[in-house]
């Protein structure tokens, strides 16, 4: 019972409707031949019931018509075209069988053997008609295979899309971890830089605010213009993050004579040099090669305070080289190589496929990165 609960309603109905055609046809031409009695209630139900099972089991209700009707018919009992509508039907439900093809291809047997028991006389009908009937059969069965075709076709589709969704998933999230590794970096650079120069002017306008006033307001002045600065920067950034709307610019090689001279407010002096024929760049070259600079300046201001720097920017065919060189000052500790700004600068460089080192010098520390630049 737990078993018969579980046959689809569809299989069951489709075995009472052919079951009804079965039997309806039996009654119409039961003049003509044998009447029903208890074996031949016995075949019908053979050659109708297993229908129920015709999607789990296909193969083994098509053999068992294959079977059964050669009886039912070997025995006198009424015969009708429409009597074949059962094994029709578990024909087209072998050829969509989700098997392989070989498997399938065992149920055209049974058109095959029906015409065997007619030339062996085992069976009493005109072999015009059973070889139509297997005609019929064998143009059912590859509908059923058409069927199949389609469907592992609509599954593949299926699968393909499922994987592409995936896909579209994991790239959209790693571009969101690339942007905010991109923010995370603009927002250090803007930061350091601007804390930096604050402190300094800070500790140079608390020990002058005293003995010359004019000097420590003109560093009052440069915390104040640093500090908006700084947070301009931060509302562009964060700007962008809530919509599509334009923005400021964003820095380039044109804002650099702006931050040597913050620079230069800060107490580092910088010398600013320039090489070859000065180009536009993309974008996205000019950010990287600003932030360079900016880090670079940063850490002289952090580090050495005191000391002078060099800026030399060198316009190469394929590539713009990038030279911080500081001198001097009354200390240079050693900085950390994986420290954030370093590996900032290093990152920024990968991006566009250029070298860059960093380290001491004689009497001071050397930044040097090249930036690969593709020409349109």
């Amino acid at each position: 019972m737990a078993r018969l609960r579980r046959l689809p309603a569809s299989d069951v109905g489709l075995a009472v409707a052919l079951g009804g055609v079965f039997l309806a046809s039996t009654v119409a031409n039961a003049d003509e031949a044998r009447s029903l009695d208890a074996l031949g209630w016995l075949l019908l139900a053979a050659n109708t019931l297993p229908v129920v099972a015709i999607r789990s089991h296909p193969l083994t209700v098509l053999f068992t018509f294959g079977l059964a009707y050669p009886v039912w018919a070997a025995l006198d009992y009424p015969g009708h075209l429409l009597q074949s509508l059962p094994t029709m039907a578990a024909m087209a439900a072998v050829g969509a069988a989700p098997k392989s093809l070989a498997w399938r291809t065992l149920g055209l047997l049974l058109p095959c053997w029906m015409i065997a028991f007619v030339v062996l006389n085992v069976w009493d009908v005109d072999v015009l008609e059973i070889g139509y009937v297997a005609v019929v059969f064998a143009v059912v069965w590859g509908l059923g295979v058409a069927i199949a075709a389609r469907r592992e076709y609509s599954r593949a589709l299926e699968e393909k899309t499922v994987a592409l969704q995936a896909a579209r998933d994991e790239l959209a999230r790693r571009a969101v971890v690339e942007e905010r590794t991109r923010i995370a970096r603009d927002l250090h650079d803007v930061l350091g830089h601007a804390v930096s120069l604050i402190t300094v002017q800070a500790g140079v306008g608390a020990h002058l605010i005293a003995s010359d006033p004019e000097q420590a307001e003109r560093s009052l002045r440069i915390i104040e213009e640093t500090g908006r600065g700084a947070l301009g920067e931060m509302r562009r950034v964060l700007t962008a993050l809530r919509s599509d709307s334009p923005t400021e610019p964003r820095p380039s090689l044109e804002s650099l004579p702006a931050l040597v001279e913050n620079s230069r407010s800060a107490g580092i002096p910088v010398a600013f040099r320039i090489d070859g024929t000065v180009r536009r760049l993309p974008p996205g070259v000019e950010l990287s090669a600003y932030r360079i600079v900016q880090e670079a300046l940063t850490n002289a201001i952090k580090h050495a305070p005191g000391s002078k720097a060099t800026l030399t920017l060198t316009y190469r065919p394929e590539a713009i080289e990038i030279e911080v060189l500081n001198e001097g000052g009354t200390t240079y500790p050693s900085i950390d190589a994986n420290g954030h700004g370093l590996r900032g600068m290093r990152e920024r460089v990968g991006l566009y496929g250029g070298t860059f080192s960093a380290g001491p010098v004689d009497g001071g520390f050397r930044v040097f990165a090249t930036l690969l630049v593709d020409e349109p």
